[in-house]
């Protein structure tokens, strides 16, 4: 179990750092020899499930909740922080603006997102074109941190589709507050100046007080009759707003701000992990890529001059 409160929190923390997390893992399983083990954790007596099919009994059969400090830092009025009822009154309001149909509205202006956050768009254009050969040379070699970038690009994505954020001197003041909270969240809960639990604390609050802001606004756009309408679907936030359930139950402006945060945090880390290992991958198997390369290029086809991608096309194929 470790250090009496801290347990094994130096040691994960420590390795999880060199970004090698898997050997806190391997280390404990070939000492016990058993994928399933007791420690203590960010000052917390956990038990650790290491295999797929406890994972799988653990998400379906057992109440899990999240460690204080990330409940502290996204707030006490997150989804992560319920249970119950009141749980099931947050997912269904969530739901209602991130399910798969609710995000095919966005799919046009997330094609403008990409393509002007991508290094020399006109040429990015010519070689999804279907005048284009793929053998055309680049004018000129370009190295891009696959991974800064993609969290860069899933941030202001996740700005323009949860809070209506478009202007990027706007998006990067939310990002540096952002990366604080992300360092700080899987910490000891214990508020000391200067510790990254502690700054994490105070970057939520400083998205929250940003949030706010957008909040106020979006009040006095959607009490306006001629634009209710189109606010109501403009972003999740204006969605959130005007969200009722069965019994005319909203949501408050607490319960709004902490699962924006929420959300600003699962759509970032997520998305953009995900795409960064496609494209390493892609990279590592060019048959494959190929295969991805005349897909795009079938769906470019499809599409008019200025035209953006279509959901509708994509999922077709």
């Amino acid at each position: 179990m470790g250090l009496p409160f801290l347990g094994e929190t130096l040691d994960f923390l420590r390795i999880a750092r060199r970004d090698r997390p898997w050997e806190f893992l391997e280390d404990r399983v070939s000492g016990y020899g058993s994928e399933t083990f007791k420690t203590s954790l960010l000052g917390f007596p956990t038990v650790v499930l290491a295999s797929p099919a406890g994972n799988k009994m653990a998400f379906a059969n057992i109440h899990v909740s999240w460690p204080k400090s990330v409940v502290d830092v996204t707030g006490s009025h997150s989804l992560i922080a319920h249970t119950g009822s009141h749980a099931h009154h947050l997912r269904h309001a969530l739901h209602a603006f991130l399910n798969p149909y609710a995000l095919q509205r966005y799919t046009h202006p997330l094609s403008r997102i990409v393509l002007a956050s991508l290094p020399h768009p006109p040429h990015i254009n010519n070689i999804t074109s279907s005048s284009a050969s793929r053998s055309s040379p680049p004018p000129a070699e370009i190295e891009l941190l696959a991974y800064p970038f993609m969290k860069k690009l899933s941030f202001s994505i996740v700005c323009h589709i949860l809070v209506g954020i478009r202007v990027a001197a706007d998006q990067d003041s939310l990002f540096h507050h952002f990366s604080t909270l992300v360092r700080g969240l899987f910490q000891i809960p214990i508020k000391i100046p200067g510790t990254r639990y502690s700054k994490a604390i105070a970057a939520a609050s400083a998205i929250k007080k940003t949030i706010k802001t957008v909040i106020d606004k979006k009040r006095v756009e959607i009490a306006s009759a001629e634009s209710a309408a189109v606010s109501e679907h403009q972003d999740v936030l204006s969605g959130l707003l005007n969200f009722k359930d069965e019994d005319g139950k909203a949501l408050s402006e607490e319960e709004i701000k902490d699962n924006i945060v929420l959300l600003l945090f699962a759509g970032n880390d997520t998305s953009s992990i995900t795409a960064t290992m496609a494209s390493r991958y892609l990279a590592l198997h060019p048959s494959i890529m190929d295969e991805v390369y005349e897909e795009n290029k079938e769906i470019a086809e499809d599409k008019g001059p200025g035209e953006y991608h279509c959901s509708g096309k994509i999922s077709r194929r």
